[in-house]
């Protein structure tokens, strides 16, 4: 439902009002976007208006206003990807990964980079890993859930790269992990 003013106010304003924006964090915010004030401009208000809707609603993410202001406030380079690739990443974490909306929403309001993240690059290879090298399978699903829910970050860390080497050093290597008990027992 479309506010009357949204067809007579420029976009600038129209965004600034819409998130209830004050003059500092607009100072602060469109310096971050690609192209700085112009690319709330270029994206028009239509885009962004599918977008707020988006996330607002409860049948997709769910935020509030105040959770979509903060998460826009602090990474408004999303408003630079396109909603389709957020809509793919959406429906993995939803019905893929079984989070709730609430399980979801707050999850974006602790990480709202994870929205960056391509599904099959990123995502989907990581809770491969954490599923496959780290135990459980999709047997302990439930454990992985709250892992993922609670540490949302995992997923900005290469699972070749970064996590496995760091599972190989906790589980059979070095004498700091053996000093804390964690090498693997046979």
């Amino acid at each position: 439902v479309l506010h009357p003013d949204f067809f007579v106010r420029p976009t600038v304003e129209w965004f600034r009002h819409y998130l209830h924006l004050s003059k500092s964090e607009e100072r602060k915010l469109y310096p971050r976007l690609p192209n700085g004030i112009k690319s709330i401009q270029r994206l028009g208000r239509h885009r962004l208006h599918a977008w707020f809707t988006f996330f607002l609603s409860d049948a997709t993410v769910g935020l509030d206003h105040h959770q979509l202001r903060k998460m826009i406030v602090s990474r408004p380079r999303l408003l630079s990807y396109k909603l389709s690739n957020m809509q793919l990443t959406t429906n993995y974490f939803r019905e893929e990964l079984g989070l709730s909306s609430e399980e979801f929403a707050s999850l974006l309001q602790s990480y709202p980079s994870v929205l960056m993240y391509s599904v099959d690059t990123r995502l989907r290879p990581t809770v491969d890993f954490l599923q496959n090298e780290c135990g459980g399978g999709k047997d302990n699903w439930a454990s992985w859930k709250r892992v993922i829910y609670s540490y949302p970050n995992i997923f900005s860390y290469s699972p070749e790269k970064t996590l496995l080497p760091k599972l190989h050093f906790l589980c059979n290597g070095g004498d700091d992990a053996k000093s804390l008990g964690l090498n693997r027992s046979e």
